[in-house]
């Protein structure tokens, strides 16, 4: 009889046991993203918003009213857990909630969020697929977001489709399509996605998370959009995309905008990131190098150290627009309107001030690097208007970074670099933002890194070269 109790208390104790490990596992998962479901109260005044902003606008139209909630989900999600980017979807009527690769702060990354929301208004039956990417929040992501050795660095540079995109960029957003294709599938078998509904895309994301945003938006496109056995189904209009201040997605100079008018990347000219921030040495970011167009808007914030107000100040943009000078230009950013207005279309318009004095309602001001002279009366030749800088001032230039590169810089436009123990001549010109250089090295390759000047330092892909004398 003792034996028989022996073994009912041991098989209670490891049963116990086994409900304790059970537990302590599921709450782990549920932790780091591994289980879905939903958390929080759904707000009827929010979720009827969104609502309202996806049966209102297309997608190819800038709806602020969207942005705004658009840049609250990117900044909630930009957490070690899943919790509150959970408790925000719940807020606006999102369910089915999946998140991926939350509950890391030093290794991994790439994480976002996936939901369904489901809107009967106004005859409107329609299913919204809201996908969240966060913003870069471990270690390994904030390394993999500097462009060291952007220029030269082809490891980093991969393919997607036509275009090259930065390695990062790519590896996240392929995670995320994946992840998308089987999670579709499975919304139509436990019909999350109700049978007869219209298919419609929420992409957004902050920083990294824009980037991949971006990115994800040209990937529907290509995958839905242009697909003949999808296309019809789903149009440019039905997939909206909000970036902001994302980093570079591309590894060219301008944004790829044509068949992209419905991907809308918000960016402050004084990104802590960018050209006119106290972190440009970085290089991870830039207006333009992405998928859509970009919507500029001005928030100059105190910078001391390493802080990064600039890079994280959008909401309050779109809380004062008219302060922060955001331009809405209605589905047109900025370069896209100066494309239409500056074409043989409107031949006696000969610069933008020109159509600043003949539209005066419109605001189209120019967004280019306080370090650089402009000349906004000067056109030249391409699709948009370019803004030349002045020349470099004569004389040699060398690297701060402790490798001994030199560029010397001659009154004819001349320019001998000195590097890694090679030396080369070429011809070089500043414009937008960047110094093309015409010469031998890198297989006759023209390169075109970033550039601006300030005093009597130059800085060429992030590094300052000090002057060194004629």
């Amino acid at each position: 009889m003792q034996r028989y109790q022996n073994k009912k208390t041991n098989k209670q104790s490891r049963g116990k046991r086994l409900l304790s490990l059970c537990l302590a596992l599921f709450i782990f998962m549920s932790l780091t993203g591994c289980v879905g479901g939903d958390t929080g109260t759904e707000d009827k005044e929010a979720s009827r918003n969104l609502s309202n902003c996806i049966i209102s606008l297309p997608a190819t139209s800038f709806n602020i009213e969207l942005a705004k909630i658009a840049a609250e989900l990117s900044e909630v999600s930009e957490k070690v857990s899943d919790t509150e980017i959970r408790k925000c979807y719940s807020k606006y009527g999102i369910k089915h909630c999946d998140t991926e690769n939350y509950g890391t702060w030093f290794f991994g990354g790439g994480a976002y969020c996936l939901g369904i929301k489901t809107i009967e208004e106004d005859g409107e039956n329609i299913a919204l697929v809201v996908i969240t990417a966060r913003g870069s929040t471990t270690k390994a992501e904030y390394i993999g977001d500097q462009r060291w050795f952007a220029e030269v660095a082809e490891w980093r540079k991969e393919d997607f489709y036509t275009y090259r995109v930065w390695d990062n960029v790519k590896d996240f957003e392929e995670g995320i399509w994946n992840k998308l294709s089987s999670y579709m599938v499975l919304s139509s078998k436990y019909k999350y996605i109700p049978k007869g509904y219209k298919v419609k895309f929420l992409v957004t994301g902050h920083s990294l998370g824009g980037a991949a945003a971006s990115l994800l938006g040209a990937r529907i496109k290509e995958e839905m959009l242009d697909n003949p056995s999808v296309s019809g189904k789903i149009t440019k209009d039905d997939v909206y995309v909000y970036t902001f201040n994302a980093i570079t997605v591309l590894t060219s100079s301008d944004n790829v905008s044509s068949g992209y008018e419905n991907i809308h990347n918000v960016y402050n000219k004084y990104d802590s990131f960018g050209p006119n921030g106290n972190q440009k040495k970085w290089n991870a970011s830039s207006p333009y190098a992405k998928f859509g167009h970009t919507e500029m808007y001005e928030k100059q914030e105190e910078e001391n150290g390493d802080s990064a107000y600039g890079h994280c100040n959008y909401r309050y943009a779109l809380d004062h627009p008219d302060e922060c000078k955001l331009v809405t230009c209605t589905g047109v950013g900025r370069i896209q309107l100066m494309n239409k207005v500056l074409k043989p279309d409107f031949p006696e318009i000969a610069s933008i001030d020109d159509y600043n004095a003949a539209n005066p309602d419109e605001n189209v001001e120019s967004y280019s690097s306080d370090e650089e002279n402009y000349d906004s009366e000067t056109l030249h030749d391409g699709d948009h208007l370019d803004w030349y800088s002045s020349s470099v001032p004569e004389g040699s230039y060398l690297s701060t970074d402790g490798f001994n590169q030199v560029f010397t810089f001659y009154g004819d436009n001349r320019v001998t670099m000195s590097a890694f123990g090679i030396e080369s001549d070429g011809i070089y010109t500043i414009k937008n933002g960047r110094i093309y250089i015409s010469y031998d090295l890198f297989g006759g390759n023209v390169w075109n890194p970033t550039f601006s000047m300030d005093g009597t330092s130059i800085y060429i892909a992030g590094t300052e070269f000090v002057w060194m004398g004629d």
